[in-house]
C-alpha cells in the first residue's frame, strides 16, 4: 500500500461534480484508492462519502492506493485534489 499526502486546493470546497470526477478517475485504476482526512477514511469511489467529508481549501489529506498500479492511482488523485479540478 502506498500513501501520499496532499492539500485540497479547490477554493469553493468539494462539489458533487468534483466528487464525481474523483470517483471516475479512481475507477480507471485496478488499485483500490482511499482518501483520509482527520480520522475519516473512505473509498474515493464513494461519492456520498466524499461529499460528507465537507473538504475546504487547505484541508490536509492522505491518499492511499493498494494494487498493481498504486503509484499511478495515488499520484492521479493527489494531483486532482491539489489542483481542485
Amino acid at each position: 500500500m502506498l500513501k501520499m499526502e496532499t492539500v485540497f486546493g479547490a477554493s469553493g470546497g468539494i462539489t458533487p461534480d468534483f466528487a464525481a470526477l474523483l470517483a471516475q478517475k479512481a475507477s480507471k485504476f485496478d488499485s483500490s484508492v482511499y482518501l483520509e482526512c482527520g480520522s475519516t477514511m473512505l473509498s474515493v469511489e464513494s461519492l456520498i462519502g466524499i461529499l460528507a467529508m465537507d473538504l475546504r481549501k487547505g484541508s490536509k489529506l492522505t491518499v492511499s492506493a493498494d494494487g498493481e498500479d498504486e503509484a499511478a492511482a495515488a499520484e492521479c488523485i493527489c494531483n486532482l485534489l491539489s489542483k481542485g479540478a
